[in-house]
Order: structure tokens, then sequence, then C-alpha cells
């Protein structure tokens, strides 16, 4: 009985399968939180953190993403492109690859978005961001005359 008690405890201890795919029509919203994870969010309320297999330069708590879904789903190993406003309309960026969906908490999801929030706040970060959107734009028109 003893053995069957723990098997029991340990079944419940257990979290939720990741999934490697959500159906499109089940989310209600994604949020990014850095270059590196996105939490979707079901119409059930339950949210699934994605953790990228590698990092999606410029990717932040406020990027637009453009999916890529198949079979009316978006699975890991899907890529997205990152969307970039640069001031004059959305530029297509990078294209990252998505990671396992793992079910998470709400109590879990909402540190994960104070944490994310804070880091936003920083204002030393928000600075070079700005400044690197100042350095991208003047590059180009300058050096196209030259050629």
């Amino acid at each position: 009985a003893a053995f069957g008690g723990r098997a029991a405890a340990d079944t419940d201890d257990e979290p939720p399968a990741a999934k490697s795919c959500l159906y499109e029509s089940e989310l209600r919203r994604t949020t990014v939180l850095d270059d590196r994870t996105i939490l979707f969010t079901t119409r059930d309320g339950q949210t699934y953190s994605n953790s990228l297999p590698q990092q999606c330069p410029m990717m932040r708590s406020n990027s637009i993403l453009n999916y890529t879904v198949e079979q009316r789903r978006i699975c890991a190993g899907s890529m997205f492109q990152l969307l970039v406003n640069y001031g004059f309309g959305l530029t297509p960026g990078v294209v990252c690859a998505l990671g396992l969906f793992v079910p998470i908490s709400e109590h879990e999801a909402g540190d994960l978005i104070a944490r994310s929030k804070q880091s936003d706040d920083n204002p030393r970060r928000r600075r070079r961001s700005e400044r690197d959107m100042v350095h991208i734009e003047p590059v180009e028109p300058l050096e196209q005359p030259k050629h």
C-alpha cells in the first residue's frame, strides 16, 4: 500500500506535459518577455511558456511577431518573423524558431511578466536600444551614394 501511495503522489506532483503544437484557434494572446521567451495564453486560460532554442536578436516585450501556421497549428520548430517598427512602418526582421510549449501556472506567468517589465524599465537598457535604432536608420542612406 505504501508503494501505491508514493506512486500516486508522484503522479500528482508531475507538471502537465509540454506540447509540441497549439492550435491557432485556441490562442487568446501571446506575450513576448525577452529575446528568448514568449508566453502563449489559450482561450481556456492556460499559459504556455515557449523558450526559443536560440536567442532571437532584437525581440523585446513590445515586438510584433508573424507566426508560421501549418495545418491551423503553431508548432515547436515553426519559424516566425520579427516585424520591426523603425518609425516608418513595419519592416520584416530576423526569422527565429519556436521551442516546446511548456504549461505554467497563472502565478508563474505573473512572475515572469513582472520580471520582464522590471528589465524593460531599466533606463540604461532603454537608452541603449533607442541609440541603436538611431544608428541603424541613417547608416544605409549614407552608404548608398558611395556605390
